[in-house]
């Protein structure tokens, strides 16, 4: 328990020691819980600090609670995925929790290694899983800004408009 004094004296020693802590509270909570970067980094310099949020620590959106399907949705996604004619289809895969947070984070405490191994100092890495998923859509953002038209469900390569690559229905 982060809020009793010895629960709270027991995360900091594991931090004095730690190459990586990971968390993943609303921005705030983990300062008003005294276990920010900023706390942790005086008693561990080379410490990686990694902050995973929704929505990001800054912006309107940015104290919302959220799932995975949430930030899908706000971030476009959701709307590209699924058949033509029907509902956006719910991706099992877990695009933001797993690619859009997850591979994220570990793509920046790694970067983030790396240069402890080169300026001897530690960092704070901040990932927002809704960012994450916006750099999925980077080939339907890049169409989109090339030809002006707004990609829908259907009707790109990847999805279904190029006859091979699609599902189709056999005995």
């Amino acid at each position: 328990n982060l809020k009793s004094g010895a629960g709270k004296e027991i995360y900091l020693r594991l931090a004095q020691r730690a190459d990586v802590v990971v968390e993943e509270f609303r921005p705030g909570v983990a300062k008003r819980l005294g276990i920010d970067y900023d706390t942790l980094r005086v008693r561990n310099p080379r410490l990686i600090y990694c902050a995973v949020t929704g929505f990001g620590q800054t912006g309107p959106f940015k104290n919302y609670v959220g799932h995975d399907l949430n930030y899908v949705a706000t971030a476009g996604a959701l709307s590209l995925i699924g058949p033509a004619d029907g509902l956006p289809s719910i991706p099992w895969n877990w695009l933001a929790d797993y690619a859009g947070g997850g591979m994220h984070a570990a793509i920046g405490v790694l970067a983030a290694l790396v240069a402890r191994g080169q300026s001897g100092r530690g960092q704070y890495v901040d990932i927002a899983m809704l960012d994450g998923v916006m750099l999925l859509l980077a080939q339907a953002l890049s169409a989109h800004f090339t030809s002006g038209r707004v990609p829908t469900r259907g009707t790109t390569p990847m999805d279904g408009a190029a006859p091979h690559y699609n599902r189709y229905y056999t005995k």
